[in-house]
């Protein structure tokens, strides 16, 4: 993208609108020669020097080498980030004990990732929180991102449909920020896990995206490039969704598609049981076709709702099971909603790894980015 600046170099918001600019394309694009820059902003060969002469001397970018970007050397100066400059935080929350932080550096780069077990109940979570992200050893950490399985309203900073009694409530973003002197967000983590998809799939038409774990069923939904939240952050969570004609017995969408069902319906396939996603692994590799067209029917059942209701341009599958299932159980489900009257075309998640983890980096790294060129103003 081409920005144009205007000509005049008299004021100082002249300045920090040059700024900005030249450090959103050091974002966007790594190592740029004052070329480059002049060619994306319009500004002058003596400008361009002396926003990058600012920018170095605030630390936040630096001198690379000679270089056009592409590697080869043209004899020219290449400036990029300075990584360290800030760095962003992602914590993800996994029940029932599992914790994973992650910390990038300004410029988009991995560097730190672990994995740890918890007990939630030990102490109160801000605390464990704080203490995981301690645990990384760096500093200049400028946004936290906090992923949890639950609802979370920020108007209210509530957190509420979550199956972790410790972080359910009010005033966690509070505490969790007066405890780590910077600033913190929560999500839902299936709507984290939309915003990596939406990033890697480069799809700004909408999508929505039914995670289907090992624990249960959300839902992420991603209409132009936006998360629809809901009024009080609880859309999506599908599982709580009542089935069943009143006055009879009812259940839960997460019954259909839980773990527990998806087990028993794997025994009585004759597949093992002790665990939902092995289960589904195990059919994959064995042919147990049956099986899988039998979860396939029951996921269609789960998800002719949100078809119903949003009309999505695609249903995308997420989370442990459809990974395991890969495309002979995406084929089942895309099937059964058709013959359902629901035809939907129906994707398998483009995001390798962990998903949810990788969009709460991916808004920890705007949200430190955007402090940066806030900074730029003052």
């Amino acid at each position: 993208m081409t920005v144009r600046i205007a000509p005049s170099r008299s004021s100082h918001l002249v300045r920090t609108i040059d700024d900005q600019a030249v450090c959103a394309l050091l974002f966007d694009h790594g190592a740029l020669n004052l070329e480059q820059i002049r060619e994306h902003t319009g500004l002058s060969e003596s400008a361009a020097a002396e926003v990058v002469r600012r920018l170095c001397e605030k630390g936040i970018a630096r001198t690379t080498g000679r270089t056009d970007g592409t590697g080869r050397d043209t004899g020219a100066d290449a400036f990029a980030l300075e990584p360290g400059y800030a760095r962003a935080a992602a914590v993800s929350v996994r029940e029932p004990d599992l914790l994973t932080v992650s910390v990038v550096d300004l410029d988009g780069a991995d560097h730190f990732i672990e994995e740890l077990r918890v007990d939630f109940v030990a102490a109160p979570p801000e605390q464990i929180v704080t203490a995981t992200v301690a645990r990384t050893g760096l500093d200049r950490i400028g946004h936290v991102q906090l992923a949890l399985p639950g609802a979370y309203d920020s108007e209210e900073d509530l957190v509420s449909h979550i199956d972790i009694p410790a972080f359910e409530g009010r005033g966690l973003a509070e505490r969790l920020s007066e405890r780590t002197g910077t600033g913190v967000a929560i999500e839902n983590d299936v709507n984290l896990a939309a915003t990596a998809e939406a990033s890697a799939a480069g799809d700004g038409g909408g999508f929505a995206l039914a995670w289907i774990g090992a624990e249960g069923i959300g839902l992420g939904i991603v209409v132009d490039r936006t998360i629809l939240r809901g009024a009080r952050g609880a859309a999506g969570e599908i599982g709580y969704a009542p089935v069943g004609m009143p006055g009879a017995k009812q259940g839960t969408l997460q019954e259909v598609v839980g773990g527990p069902t998806i087990r028993s319906l794997a025994a009585a396939h004759g597949i093992p049981t002790g665990n939902a996603a092995r289960a589904v692994a195990a059919a994959v590799e064995e042919g147990k076709w049956a099986f899988l067209e039998a979860l396939g029917e029951r996921v269609a059942f789960a998800l002719a709702i949100v078809v119903a209701v949003l009309d999505p341009a695609r249903l995308v599958l997420g989370g442990e099971i459809p990974r395991c299932g890969s495309e002979v159980l995406r084929g089942f489900v895309e099937d059964a909603l058709a013959g359902r009257g629901f035809a939907c075309p129906v994707t398998l998640s483009a995001v390798s790894g962990d998903a949810v983890l990788a969009g709460a980096r991916l808004q920890s790294l705007r949200a430190v980015r955007r402090r940066v060129l806030d900074s730029l103003a003052v």
